[in-house]
């Protein structure tokens, strides 16, 4: 969020982005296993040479692609909650996961939003 500072603290600020990251580095070994197993799985039992046909076929990309379509689709719920929870006043669901989270006492946010009024 732009100018996330003037409101916020800077652990505030950091967080947010440190549970990008993490949700980055989760997914990405998440999917890294699963992936791998099958692949050898595919190449071993069910198709040996399949994996080299295709990548003859189409380029090693599309080896590449059940590696990538996760992690893909993982950045785009990202930013999908990002935006969400930079556009939203009391977002919900993962978007509330991507917000830094307010570590005041819920009775001083109650008594501060009560003298804005």
């Amino acid at each position: 969020a732009e100018r996330a500072y003037e409101e916020r603290s800077p652990y505030m600020v950091v967080e947010a982005a440190q549970r990008v990251v993490f949700f980055y580095f989760v997914i990405g070994m998440l999917t890294v296993v699963p992936v791998t197993v099958g692949v050898f799985v595919v190449e071993a039992a069910l198709a040996p040479g399949l994996l080299d046909r295709v990548a003859d076929a189409f380029g090693v990309g599309a080896v590449l692609l059940p590696y990538l379509l996760p992690i893909t689709l993982a950045k785009a719920v990202v930013e999908w909650g990002r935006r969400r929870a930079a556009r939203e006043d009391d977002p919900d669901g993962i978007a509330t996961w991507f917000t830094g989270e307010d570590p005041r006492r819920e009775w001083k946010k109650a008594e501060e939003s009560a003298g804005e009024g």
